[in-house]
C-alpha cells in the first residue's frame, strides 16, 4: 500500500522511514526491516529509470524542488518584504528572486539558502503556513462572491497568512467586511472548531512524547502527522490549502482524541476521589 501511495502522491516517499524504524526499535525485526526497505526501493526503480531516460535525473519526482524553489521561495521573499504572499507577481520578477532561484537547485540547497540568507522570513513563513494548514481556512469558499465583490478574485484574507503583510490590519478588516454576519458566524465557527482540534492534538502529542501515551502506536501516529505537516508547509508554504489537509486531518483527530481521553480519565479520577 505504501508503494501505491508513493506512485499516487510522491509526498509519501519518505514515509518508509517510519515503518522501518518501527520494525527495528519496537519489534527488533532487523531482517524484516531490511527486506521491507529493499522491496520498497526496488519497486520504485522502474519509475526512476523511466525519469532518468526522459529527464536525465534518476529520481522519483522533481516536483518537490520545483515547488520549493517556486512557491516556498516566493512565500519567503513576500514575507521578508511584507507584500501579498498570494500574488506571485510581487516577487517573481525581482532580481533577488531570480538570483536566489539559481542557488535553489535541490531540497537541501533550498534549506541551506533559507537558513543562511532568510532565516527570520523563513521561520515566520513556516509558522504562518502551519497555522493556516492546521486551523483549516477553507470555510470561506462556501460563500465565495463574484469577482467584483471580492477583495481579490478567488481569495480572502481571513487566514493566518495575512499577518505576513505590512498592511495586515486594513486587509483583515476588509476581509471581515466581505461577508455577512451569519456567513462570518459559520466561517469563524469552523475556524474555532479546528483550532480546538489543533490544541487538543497538541495536548495529545505532548502526552505521546512525555507519558508514552498509547505506546509505540501513538508515537508512530505522531511521526506520520509531523511528516505530512512538515513536508506540506516546506514544499508549498502559503500554498498549503484545504486540498493538502486530507492526509493530515485524520491524524490530528486521533491525536486530539488522545488528549480528550486523558482529560476525561483525569476528570473521572478526580470525581471518584471526591466521592470516596
Amino acid at each position: 500500500m505504501l508503494i501505491l501511495a508513493v506512485y499516487t502522491k510522491p509526498a509519501a516517499l519518505y514515509l518508509v522511514v517510519f515503518p522501518v524504524l518501527f520494525l527495528i526499535f519496537a519489534k527488533r525485526e532487523y531482517l524484516r526491516a531490511a527486506i521491507f526497505a529493499m522491496i520498497f526501493v526496488l519497486a520504485l526503480v522502474p519509475w526512476m529509470a523511466r525519469n532518468a531516460s526522459l529527464g536525465g535525473s534518476f529520481v522519483m519526482t522533481s516536483d518537490d524542488t520545483g515547488n520549493i524553489c517556486g512557491w516556498t521561495l516566493h512565500g519567503v521573499l513576500a514575507t521578508k518584504y511584507g507584500v501579498d504572499p498570494t500574488d506571485w507577481t510581487t516577487t517573481w520578477n525581482l532580481p533577488e528572486f531570480l538570483q536566489a532561484k539559481e542557488k535553489c537547485t535541490s531540497s537541501f540547497a533550498a534549506l541551506r539558502l533559507f537558513f543562511t540568507e532568510y532565516p527570520t522570513a523563513f521561520l515566520k513563513t513556516m509558522t504562518l503556513s502551519s497555522l493556516s494548514l492546521l486551523t483549516n481556512d477553507g470555510y470561506s469558499v462556501f460563500f465565495e462572491k463574484s469577482q467584483n465583490e471580492q477583495i481579490k478574485p478567488h481569495h480572502n484574507f481571513l487566514t493566518p497568512a495575512v499577518f505576513a503583510m505590512r498592511d495586515a490590519g486594513s486587509t483583515l478588516s476588509a476581509a471581515l467586511r466581505e461577508f455577512s454576519a451569519w456567513e462570518l458566524g459559520i466561517i469563524l465557527g469552523g475556524k474555532f472548531f479546528w483550532t480546538a482540534v489543533f490544541f487538543m492534538a497538541m495536548m495529545g502529542s505532548i502526552l505521546v512524547l512525555r507519558l508514552r501515551y498509547n505506546g509505540v502506536q501513538g508515537l508512530f501516529i505522531l511521526c506520520i502527522a509531523l511528516y505530512f505537516i512538515s513536508v506540506t508547509i516546506f514544499v508549498t508554504a502559503y500554498g498549503a490549502g484545504a486540498r493538502l489537509r486530507y492526509p493530515i486531518t485524520p491524524y490530528m483527530i486521533i491525536l486530539a482524541a488522545f488528549g480528550m481521553k486523558w482529560f476525561y480519565e483525569k476528570a473521572r479520577k478526580s470525581s471518584s476521589d471526591v466521592h470516596s
